[in-house]
């Protein structure tokens, strides 16, 4: 996401860059603490009510992220039953049949963007991992994820992602730094906060579809996707649903 400053000619793709240099550069004297998003002209009076109002704001912001993915998903999935039926991408096949069982709209998210790797011919095994809540311990579940998801699930599974998930968890370094998450699409979004925040590198294992995220789903800089990206986004424009 693209921040710039209010008052300067000062623009930074990293939200911790931006609220230091609103620190740094306007936290103090009448101004007060000026909100980070550009169309919220809010001035706060302490460090409090700012972390208070980003958040709010953050919270919108992942929504409006839902809302662009919920726009997306029907023509994800058509795309991925197409290149099923062409016997190209078998792996999505498992995907899409968990929707046999059930479609509801959370489900075609978690379809959507659990298909998203195999699409694009990447292997998500040290991203996105799936585990039973009771039955393995964290530290094997998570050796080898340098970033990624944890979805936990109880009970034995039986189709490609669980129909009823635990929890999910966003890892990083082995490390879990965000947990209690209820479901795969928010999960994302978190997933992406954290990664512009600490200004990590997307994992090169799912490089592109990171990138489709970033360039298609939250719009930063669209104009800049690689030629794999131009040409999923392309087909995806062909189905008018």
């Amino acid at each position: 996401m693209k921040w710039s400053c209010k008052f300067w000619n000062f623009v930074s793709y990293n939200e911790r860059t931006i609220v230091n240099h609103y620190k740094d550069k306007h936290g103090r004297g009448r101004r007060g603490f000026s909100c980070i998003y550009e169309n919220c002209l809010t001035v706060l009076k302490s460090h409090v009510e700012f972390a208070q109002h980003v958040k709010k704001h953050r919270k919108e912001t992942n929504a409006i992220a839902k809302v662009r993915c919920d726009h997306l998903v029907p023509r994800l999935l058509e795309v991925y039953k197409a290149a099923v039926l062409s016997g190209k991408k078998q792996a999505l096949k498992g995907i899409l049949d968990c929707l046999e069982k059930d479609n509801t709209n959370e489900r075609k998210r978690t379809a959507a963007l659990l298909g998203l790797p195999h699409y694009l011919s990447e292997d998500p095994a040290d991203v996105i991992r799936i585990c039973d809540a009771h039955g393995e311990t964290l530290d094997v579940a998570m050796k080898g994820m340098q970033v990624g998801l944890l979805i936990g699930h109880e009970g034995a599974l039986q189709d490609a992602f669980p129909r009823d998930i635990f929890g999910v968890a966003v890892v990083v370094e082995e490390t879990i730094v965000l947990h209690n998450l209820k479901d795969v699409a928010c999960s994302f979004a978190m997933l992406m906060g954290i990664i512009y925040c600490v200004n990590l590198e997307y994992p090169q294992a799912m490089k592109y579809s990171f990138e489709f995220l970033q360039r298609v789903v939250m719009k930063v800089k669209p104009d800049q996707a690689s030629a794999r990206i131009h040409g999923l986004r392309n087909k995806l424009l062909r189905y008018k649903l």
